[in-house]
């Protein structure tokens, strides 16, 4: 929400959120979060001339500091390599406040050689039109940390392990088989001797050893259960935990909203952390595109975010506590609309439609006495 329903600063929140664009790129910037440990939000002009939040690449980006405060961003470089034909070619991006300077120089093979071109432009934003959201990021770091790092060896581990049971299954995946020597044959071309497959072999007593397949026991248990008790190292230490996989919901069988949230406390602990970073940049990559070609501009402190923890709805569970809530005069009915997805006109006909039914269900002399001390009063 940036404003009152109807009010020109919606309608401008509106215009740049309400497209599934800008979903989408939201969406990237998040996995880009996830693999990189930062995601970039990218303010720009489209084609009409008017602000949208883009994205641009983690892997370009170069940020710089202030030597007082690492917090305090003083420039955001993107740079990245090309070719021109046999030309290699490094193009830069230096973003400040309202200016965006661009450069490129000629590499002399790893090195730059020459100052090709340099080209400065006003951007018309108040701030970066660069804004990075985080993961998880400590106080001697300028770049946050990704999802896979603390988790590589692990996962490198459970292949490997997987990889060298998959070689040994494969090469006892054709049994031997050992017999008396009558159970064979001479082939008289090839003179290859052969086991005659559905033939009877007589036995004259029990000493005689029968034709049987030679049985392998592999006693793998132990390496299952390294593998098993790796990938509950992975799910621990990902934050993510087993129950966000099919096969471990389905051994909890039917579970409530309040125990599905109980059971996945782990990773929405870690959706609320990475909400803690990602909130305030979205907020502020909407703000600075509203100041391109919209009127009014929208201050990112009056942006709210209803964020959503991804879990399935649970309607008995929220009726209940909306109910609660109504009767302790905590929460009104066109609130509670709006917590369903109802906006605007829909909202004012839904509740004309609540009343209009509960005076239907009023008994008449029940709107009698309503009616009479109405008109003594």
């Amino acid at each position: 929400m940036g404003g009152d329903e109807g009010s020109k600063e919606q309608d401008t929140l509106n215009a740049i959120v309400g497209t599934d664009e800008f979903r989408q790129r939201c969406y990237k910037v998040a996995i880009d979060c996830s693999r990189y440990g930062d995601g970039l939000f990218f303010v720009r002009q489209n084609k009409d001339g008017r602000g949208e939040v883009s994205l641009t690449r983690p892997d370009i980006w170069f940020p710089v500091v202030s030597e007082d405060d690492i917090e305090e961003y003083t420039h955001h470089v993107l740079a990245w390599q090309t070719k021109v034909g046999e030309e290699s070619l490094l193009k830069v991006r230096i973003h400040e406040p309202g200016t965006l300077t661009k450069r490129e120089y000629r590499l002399s093979g790893s090195k730059i050689d020459t100052l090709v071109s340099e080209e400065v432009e006003k951007t018309g934003l108040s701030g970066f039109a660069v804004i990075p959201a985080h993961m998880l990021i400590t106080s001697d770091r300028t770049t946050g940390i990704d999802d896979y790092t603390d988790v590589d060896s692990i996962v490198s581990e459970i292949l490997v392990r997987c990889s060298q049971i998959a070689k040994v299954l494969d090469a006892f995946s054709s049994p031997s088989v050992q017999g008396p020597a009558s159970a064979l044959q001479q082939d008289p071309i090839t003179n290859e001797w052969k086991l005659k497959v559905g033939d009877f072999f007589m036995r004259d007593s029990t000493e005689d050893p029968p034709v049987e397949y030679l049985v392998w026991d592999a006693q793998m248990e132990a390496n299952f259960k390294f593998i098993e008790q790796a990938v509950n190292f992975l799910h621990s230490i990902s934050e993510v935990g087993a129950v966000i996989f099919q096969d471990e919901l389905a051994k909890l069988g039917q579970v409530t909203g309040p125990g599905m949230k109980r059971v996945m406390q782990a990773a929405l602990s870690k959706v609320n952390r990475l909400k803690l970073f990602y909130d305030p940049a979205l907020r502020k990559a909407i703000a600075l595109a509203s100041e391109l070609g919209y009127s009014p501009s929208l201050d990112r402190f009056h942006i709210s975010i209803d964020w959503q923890d991804g879990l399935p709805a649970d309607e008995t569970e929220q009726a209940q506590v909306q109910s609660t809530l109504h009767g302790a005069g905590l929460l009104s009915r066109e609130r509670a609309l709006r917590q369903q997805g109802l906006t605007g006109q829909t909202i004012e006909d839904e509740l004309a439609r609540i009343e209009s039914e509960a005076a239907a269900q009023t008994p008449s002399f029940a709107r009698l006495t309503q009616t009479q001390s109405s008109g003594a009063q």
